[in-house]
């Protein structure tokens, strides 16, 4: 029995090392991603807290039109589009804005209910990226 309840503890203790260690990788992908916003594509912090940070996006007479939402909480990783406020009408560049983000990976619209637009585009991070070693790996190649 004793050899059994030392088992399970090891393989407890193993559990929270390694959801311990995801946290810490999710963490540095965040933080890969802020910085690549703020300081490659030089974009303006729009609101930020702990777990999530909103960029505003330009259109080329440099007014604010979108947001870029990255979110990094316990139950949701994942990059978001939206207009400047959520849930307005589709605008006359929505699909064109869908198209190109699909282009860029598999971001899908989110469409409220009442017809309004929640998310232009859309992508669960956990989803798409399963590995977080090889981000981790392509971005100190990158360096």
């Amino acid at each position: 029995m004793k050899t059994a309840v030392n088992d399970f503890k090891k393989k407890r203790y193993d559990r929270d090392n390694i959801k311990l260690e995801s946290l810490l990788r999710w963490q540095y992908i965040y933080a890969c991603l802020n910085n690549f916003c703020e300081y490659q594509l030089h974009l303006e912090k729009a609101e930020y807290q702990n777990d999530w940070v909103r960029f505003f996006i330009k259109d080329s007479e440099g007014r604010n039109i979108l947001k870029l939402a990255l979110i990094n909480q316990a139950d949701e990783k994942s990059i978001g589009i939206t207009y400047l406020e959520k849930n307005q009408c589709k605008g006359d560049n929505f699909d064109s804005l869908v198209a190109s983000l699909q282009y860029i990976d598999k971001f899908s619209p989110y469409i409220t209910s009442k017809d309004k637009v929640g998310w232009i585009g859309y992508l669960k991070m956990t989803n798409r990226l399963k590995d977080t070693d090889l981000f981790i790996d392509y971005q100190h190649f990158e360096k």
